[in-house]
């Protein structure tokens, strides 16, 4: 959850906008982690040598069917946001899927059309399922009304589709660590929202927890020392703490005795001894 939060105040902080792109910014994917790693060496018209040390059409095509092993349609050469790629058109089961290559260093930028149809998907760490729960689990009944695999900025995400309070929006999945990569604008608030919703109440919740445990305490700290050095033949104390341990709230005690260490659990309801632990 906490990981969740750091994403995106990253991005609230910095007024909306992320690496160096605006998020209102219709038809780019933007990347709210600066974690994505591309080749940032851009191709101007008297840049001769990086030319020469492009790769060839050959190898892109050879990048792209590691991946997904399909016919070639197509290789084209072109630039796209001053990179210079290869857009490699491969035919797969009946679809076609589109592949940008860095002409530079061979990597494979992005997939396009749903890879969920192709044997890519059985490599992903993290299975639809579990998407499709992180992703639920930022609105207050949202619905989920298509799912599909792609790569975007060198990385494997499901671009899953919801619906949430009347309006529509994608929320991007990293299909290797299950993090949340992107939110559109338009949900984006919405589960925003939702999340500080429920992070107040599990502040609550705890509360109300903490405040209900002293009712159970029917002992205090100086008796369960008492019980604990009586228990082990005496001893110096290092440490006592209120804890649960397996639904029981335990006085944790740690005492030294002739240079050996011993815990000692006390019910803190019934003042009896629970666990004793020799180091």
């Amino acid at each position: 959850m906490k990981k969740w939060v750091a994403i995106f105040s990253s991005a609230l902080l910095a007024g909306g906008a992320a690496v160096g792109a605006s998020a209102s910014d219709a038809g780019k994917f933007v990347s709210y982690e600066n974690t994505v790693a591309t080749n940032t060496e851009t191709v101007t018209e008297k840049d001769d040598n990086q030319a020469k040390d492009q790769i060839t059409k050959e190898e892109a095509v050879k990048a792209a069917q590691a991946i997904l092993d399909g016919s070639v349609k197509e290789v084209e050469l072109d630039h796209e946001d001053g990179k210079l790629i290869y857009e490699v058109e491969l035919y797969f089961n009946g679809n076609d899927y589109d592949f940008d290559i860095d002409a530079i260093t061979g990597d494979v930028l992005s997939i396009d059309d749903d890879l969920l149809k192709t044997p890519v998907k059985n490599q992903m760490k993290v299975n639809v399922g579990e998407a499709k729960k992180e992703v639920l689990s930022l609105f207050d009944k949202a619905g989920i009304k298509d799912v599909e695999l792609e790569m975007k900025d060198g990385r494997f995400v499901y671009e899953i589709e919801v619906k949430v309070a009347g309006e529509d929006g994608d929320v991007y999945i990293d299909a290797t660590t299950g993090e949340v990569y992107y939110i559109e604008d338009d949900i984006r608030n919405k589960a925003i929202s939702h999340r500080a919703n429920e992070d107040d109440k599990e502040r609550s919740s705890l509360e109300s927890t903490n405040k209900s445990d002293h009712d159970f305490i029917k002992i205090t700290k100086e008796q369960a020392v008492e019980t604990a050095l009586n228990h082990v033949g005496g001893g110096t104390i290092d440490e006592v703490e209120l804890d649960r341990e397996d639904g029981i709230l335990v006085y944790e005690i740690e005492i030294e005795q002739d240079g050996q260490e011993v815990d000692v659990d006390v019910d803190a309801a019934t003042g009896e001894v629970v666990s004793v632990d020799w180091d």
